[in-house]
């Protein structure tokens, strides 16, 4: 028995004998992210950045000046219990993005900001800013606004995509064994999403909660890949290179 298969066992035993109860809370409060739609979100911008919403990605074309941003307006959203802001994103060269959180008095009060580097890939990467730093002088039951600084500070003219934006719960992250691997599952549109931090995969397989392959897909070397999942329950995932095994995780869908 292969040390993948051994681990998958393992982690079938847990759900078994120690997840379940965990399992069925998480059934219970389906509400661990907010998913909002498009008619909830609007973005802006001034004549410095062109924006464009093509088949749900937001392309930004940008020629700024060193401190202007472009916007995500909400109609006053709550985010007292959803502080994990996800997204995913594409740039062609390295950049520092930075998100501030304004409510509806559309005053910047954030002190500490969070930044996050990109580096140019070829594939849509997800980031994560826990806001809850900048939740501290917040009115986070009316949050009006998400402002976006591309390389704060500084000139910058190029490209930028975004798209999959959610917020969540601090209790939706992923569940695996590793944390070079994130797993996002998306309950809405049922739909999970693997992306590989650091090494390219070309074939998964994915078990049900008494290990049983549901899903097994070869691909094209990949960071990220999005796979329907049809029912809801604890799921297992195996990520290889070349047939040779790398991750096994798993995720509450």
């Amino acid at each position: 028995m292969n040390k993948i298969s051994s681990t998958i066992k393992t982690l079938l035993y847990l759900n078994l004998f120690i997840l379940n109860p965990v399992f069925t809370i998480a059934q219970q409060h389906p509400s661990s992210f907010l998913d909002l739609s498009s008619e909830d979100m609007h973005w802006h911008g001034n004549n410095h950045f062109v924006i464009q919403n093509k088949n749900d990605v937001i392309q930004i074309e940008i020629n700024k000046m060193p401190w202007e941003a472009f916007t995500l307006d909400f109609k006053n959203i709550d985010l007292t219990n959803y502080p994990l802001l996800r997204f995913q994103v594409k740039s062609d060269v390295n950049i520092s993005l930075r998100v501030d959180v304004l409510d509806f008095t559309l005053e910047n009060k954030i002190q500490s900001p969070i930044t996050e580097a990109i580096p140019p890939t070829n594939d849509f990467i997800y980031v994560q800013y826990d806001l809850r730093s900048l939740f501290k002088n917040l009115n986070t039951e009316e949050v009006a606004q998400l402002k976006f600084f591309v390389n704060p500070g500084e000139k910058f003219k190029g490209k930028l995509l975004i798209k999959n934006i959610h917020f969540l719960d601090t209790n939706q992250n992923t569940n695996s064994t590793k944390k070079d691997v994130l797993i996002l599952s998306n309950t809405k549109r049922n739909e999970v999403t693997i992306q590989s931090l650091q090494k390219e995969f070309d074939q998964i397989k994915i078990y049900n909660e008494i290990g049983q392959l549901i899903t097994s897909s070869k691909m094209e070397s990949s960071l990220t890949k999005t796979f329907p999942i049809e029912r809801q329950g604890i799921f297992f995932i195996e990520l290889f290179k070349n047939g040779k095994p790398f991750h096994v995780g798993q995720f509450i869908n």
